[in-house]
């Protein structure tokens, strides 16, 4: 897939060994529009790639060939990271989630507030003109453009349809009012993205323990340890699932999914797919657990799966999708959203999709069905193609995906483009087909990803794990608090004493003795066996 020249994008048509990466171990990675993202066993951060919008988070806006540590997030210890187009979230160990590039931030209605990127949820920009030609056109666009912010036109049956879901839909007098106010305080504020460089804290989130985020075109979602979803940025298609379009530029909880639990969520470009299971059902936060599936955003092109009927108003809540309750009741262990399409793996490893489907986004361009019915995939479908292979994980591009079977080999389909779908230049697949360069005997894939036009494929590691992840951190001398030394070898090896103590009794005893006279080595005899080399003295020796 295309990957960053030192002036040039080129493209990669079949899969090749990552460069700049050698000796970490890679826990996972995260794909944007051309940046790439990967967190280390040790819980670091790299990034490559595009970064006009400083989406590496390096401090900088040029773009980089090579992987660079995001040194600006050292202090941390990353568990995971999510791109979308051009901004990336990380969450730490600790359970705060961090946001850079070209982000969501508040601003006064009317002003610019100095920001490069403008477009917001909001129509401004045609109130504004308006307001230069006629004053009773600003109006009417303004009145209309409250109106659609609000969809105050479609509560009622939104309402009506969560009542049927056995949502508890608030409708006190008390309850309106203050939904009103709130929508009158979101009018006076403008959302709009500015870039940013440096890693930022999501002070909206503060005192939430977060264990999970997803990152769509302009919008990101987050997920607690306790399952709540909370949701930011641009919403003019109601894809932050909060039953309005205002775009917010700080975390805000799907309090439609307030007695659920949410387990996974994957952002399209203004759509979303969740996994949500019962708030009682013990599940926990990225678990394959076998879960309902649930879409809210805009569905203009099928990408939620409800049927042609009204899609052009998408939904401005999560909704349960019914078909798949049908077509596997016991639920979904992935799911997986791509720029107007859906992807689902059933708990029986079969894979339904859905939506926009004139790039072959289905795997399914022989068959035609699309062409004699152009709304055939606005409902879910099955994929014929991966029928006698049983997928564990999905993932999804602009207009490609890729699925890991659980035997642990990688299948690819739809657009070709630059190579994504990694068969070799010229050859173009109708069907869902087996990447010959990934998996094998010798090479365990454990977790593919997708960008917008490039991917990534993690193998499973050849060493230890826990030897060669924390191996720079146990001969670190900042961390240490014992020094090991063998006689005929110039290298003083730095441990620690708990780790040592808890070896063997042997060698607390050497640790005991090393307390009492903390100056002076201890010494130790070695049994010839322990030493390695010939002619190598055998005694080891301690010192705190």
């Amino acid at each position: 897939a295309p990957t960053m020249g030192p002036a040039r994008w080129r493209s990669v048509w079949e899969p090749q060994l990552c460069q700049g990466l050698e000796g970490f171990n890679v826990a996972c990675a995260a794909l944007g529009e051309g940046h790439t993202l990967v967190v280390t066993e040790g819980g670091d951060l790299h990034a490559t790639g595009r970064n006009r919008e400083g989406q590496l988070g390096l401090g900088t806006f040029t773009d980089v060939a090579d992987f660079h540590k995001v040194d600006l997030l050292a202090h941390e210890t990353i568990s995971s990271a999510s791109a979308g187009a051009v901004h990336s979230l990380a969450v730490t160990a600790s359970g705060r989630l961090y946001q850079w590039g070209l982000v969501a931030v508040s601003a006064p209605a009317g002003g610019d507030g100095g920001e490069e990127d403008t477009t917001s949820g909001a129509l401004v920009g045609m109130r504004d003109r308006g307001a230069e030609r006629n004053e009773r056109l600003q109006r009417v666009l303004e009145w209309s453009t409250n109106k659609f912010l609000q969809a105050e036109d479609e509560a009622e049956s939104y309402y009506k349809e969560l009542a049927e879901m056995g949502y508890h839909v608030e409708d006190s007098e008390d309850a309106v009012q203050a939904r009103e106010r709130e929508y009158h305080g979101m009018l006076k504020v403008n959302t709009k993205r500015a870039r940013s460089p440096h890693p930022q804290l999501a002070s909206s989130l503060s005192g939430i323990r977060i264990v999970a985020a997803a990152a769509g075109y302009a919008h990101s979602m987050a997920i607690s340890s306790d399952g709540r979803l909370f949701a930011c940025g641009y919403n003019d298609r109601g894809q932050l699932g909060l039953g309005h379009r205002f775009s917010t530029s700080g975390f805000e909880h799907v309090a439609c999914l307030a007695h659920k639990f949410v387990v996974q969520v994957s952002c399209g470009q203004a759509h979303n797919v969740a996994r949500v299971a019962p708030r009682d059902g013990g599940a926990e936060v990225g678990c394959d657990v076998a879960c309902d599936v649930y879409v809210w955003g805009n569905g203009t092109l099928g990408q939620l799966g409800l049927g042609a009927r009204g899609t052009h108003k998408g939904r401005l809540y999560p909704t349960l999708h019914e078909d798949m309750c049908e077509a596997e009741p016991r639920g979904c262990i992935d799911v997986a959203a791509g720029a107007n399409f859906t992807v689902a793996v059933t708990c029986v490893g079969r894979v339904y999709s859905w939506g926009h489907s004139s790039y072959n986004e289905h795997g399914t361009a022989a068959a035609g069905a699309d062409l004699v019915d152009s709304k055939y995939y606005y409902r879910p479908r099955p994929n014929e193609g991966l029928s006698t292979v049983e997928v564990a994980k999905v993932k999804c591009g602009s207009q490609f995906s890729l699925a890991l079977t659980k035997s642990g080999e990688v299948y690819s389909w739809g657009w070709s483009a630059y190579g994504v779908l990694g068969h070799g230049r010229g050859h173009v697949p109708q069907v869902p087909l087996r990447v010959a360069a990934l998996g094998g005997s010798d090479q365990q894939i454990v977790a593919v990803y997708a960008g917008a036009n490039h991917c990534a494929a993690i193998t499973a590691s050849s060493g230890h794990r826990f030897a060669t992840t924390y191996s720079g951190m146990l001969d670190d001398k900042s961390y240490a608090d014992v020094q090991v030394h063998v006689e005929g070898y110039a290298r003083v090896f730095y441990c620690h004493a708990a780790l040592l103590g808890a070896r063997s009794t042997y060698l607390r005893g050497m640790l005991r003795a090393a307390r009492e006279d903390p100056e002076s080595l201890v010494v130790a005899p070695l049994e010839p066996q322990d030493v390695a080399e010939e002619g190598r003295h055998n005694r080891l020796m301690i010192r705190l």
